[in-house]
């Protein structure tokens, strides 16, 4: 059994969700862990979010860390990279996108994957729906090609186009109204959210 002076550290992202994903945590592992939440601001410059970590680790010296959110993941990222020789408490992400490829730049670390496949969300709508969808549309951010792509093989083995409209990371309400005007233009079936 545990020690309750064992800590874990939870960094995770501003956000109702998130504050949930943490709050389940905390009722499953206070009886056991000591516990400490830290919510890193999405405003914060990198530099003074990582210098946060910094000092969180140093003072707390955690077991374990939880990361929640994909902005916790990305800065403890740079922390790591930023301390190549330092050895890191193991750590676990939860709640973010893409964890696969996160854990590939990580030490230490494991993950939670929840993203369900295109190919299953669309089966699914298929057997709701007497609409034949074959082809089936989807906005996606650059950063998540790589995504989308594994996403197009998948689906393409049950018969299904994917066609994708790639924006760029960073966009306006203007550019994506105009990008969903000409995805729905291409004749889809359906769209993927």
């Amino acid at each position: 059994l545990a020690s309750v002076t064992e800590e874990i550290l939870i960094l995770r992202a501003a956000g109702d969700k998130f504050s949930e994903t943490s709050a389940a945590i905390k009722d499953d592992l206070e009886k056991d862990f000591k516990l400490t939440e830290k919510v890193i601001e999405h405003q914060l410059t990198p530099k003074n979010a990582i210098n946060d970590i910094k000092n969180y680790i140093t003072s707390i010296k955690p077991k374990l860390i939880v990361l929640i959110g994909n902005n916790p993941v990305r800065l403890y990222t740079s922390y790591q990279k930023q301390n190549p020789d330092q050895v890191f408490p193991p750590s676990i992400i939860m709640s973010a996108l893409h964890v696969d490829r996160l854990l590939q730049q990580m030490q230490n670390t494991q993950g939670i994957r929840h993203e369900i496949p295109a190919v299953t969300s669309i089966s699914n709508i298929r057997s709701l729906v007497k609409q034949p969808i074959k082809r089936v549309g989807v906005l996606y951010r650059k950063w998540m090609k790589d995504y989308i792509q594994l996403n197009a093989v998948f689906c393409q083995k049950e018969g299904i186009e994917l066609v994708a409209v790639e924006m760029p990371n960073s966009f306006s309400v203007k550019s994506l109204r105009y990008n969903l005007k000409h995805l729905l233009s291409k004749q889809i079936d359906a769209l993927w959210v």
